[in-house]
């Protein structure tokens, strides 16, 4: 059983610009879990709102990686949307 300190942290440092994501490490940062995570990714790409980064970035070729910047962007248009619904 691993420690909970052991688990990476999703958020980048300044040493980490360009950081790519496990889709558990994106699921976190969306705050939701892998599955939900997954479905609304794949809306995403379906729209034009590619989050995966590059192919060669990934450490497999099948697994995929996520973009930081693009996910947190993503994110935070989410926390947008909500506040203009609720009138926050």
């Amino acid at each position: 059983m691993r420690n909970t300190s052991d688990r990476v942290n999703p958020v980048s440092t300044p040493d980490d610009e360009d950081m790519n994501l496990t889709t558990q490490q994106a699921a976190t940062l969306a705050g939701m879990t892998t599955g939900v995570f997954r479905a609304h990714a794949s809306r995403q790409r379906a729209i034009g709102n590619e989050m995966r980064a590059p192919r060669d970035e990934w450490d497999d070729g099948r697994t995929p990686k996520w973009d930081e910047d693009k996910v947190n962007a993503w994110v935070a248009s989410r926390k947008k949307d909500d506040e203009a619904d609720t009138g926050s």
